[in-house]
């Protein structure tokens, strides 16, 4: 799945597929699994991650795959917003979602307080001074 950014970088195959490995859909592998595939060891790779040009070229593609990922997503959530087959419950959980990520949406939680207040209003207000 080598992207776009890798693809013009200067870096070895081996090491755009150990980039790859590290940042794609299989996440998971080990440092050794993902040197036996790119059939380097794990101590090449582990070198190779404390290399400037690496560690930026994983980060270029670690950003690449998150921003593709923020786009297909964003295009998913417009066309079930346009849908008119997608309930409007499914709709406002879409929107309310998309503002909360975004910050525009906070958690709120109502809290009610009794209070068994032994002091009448109006002596409250001359307490303090209030007129």
């Amino acid at each position: 799945m080598v992207l776009v950014n890798l693809k013009q970088s200067k870096l070895t195959d081996q090491q755009k597929e150990a980039i790859d490995l590290l940042v794609g859909k299989e996440g998971d592998l080990t440092q050794q699994e993902i040197a036996d595939r790119v059939g380097v060891s794990r101590q090449s790779l582990f070198n190779w991650r404390k290399k400037p040009e690496f560690r930026q070229a994983l980060v270029e593609q670690a950003k690449t795959i998150t921003d593709t990922g923020l786009a297909y997503s964003l295009t998913w959530m417009e066309q079930a917003m346009k849908d008119p087959l997608v309930k409007d419950s499914v709709k406002v959980q879409i929107a309310g979602m998309f503002m909360k990520n975004h910050g525009m949406l906070k958690d709120m939680q109502e809290t009610t307080v009794k209070s068994e207040s032994t002091i009448s209003v109006e002596d409250a207000l001359r307490k303090y001074n209030i007129k």
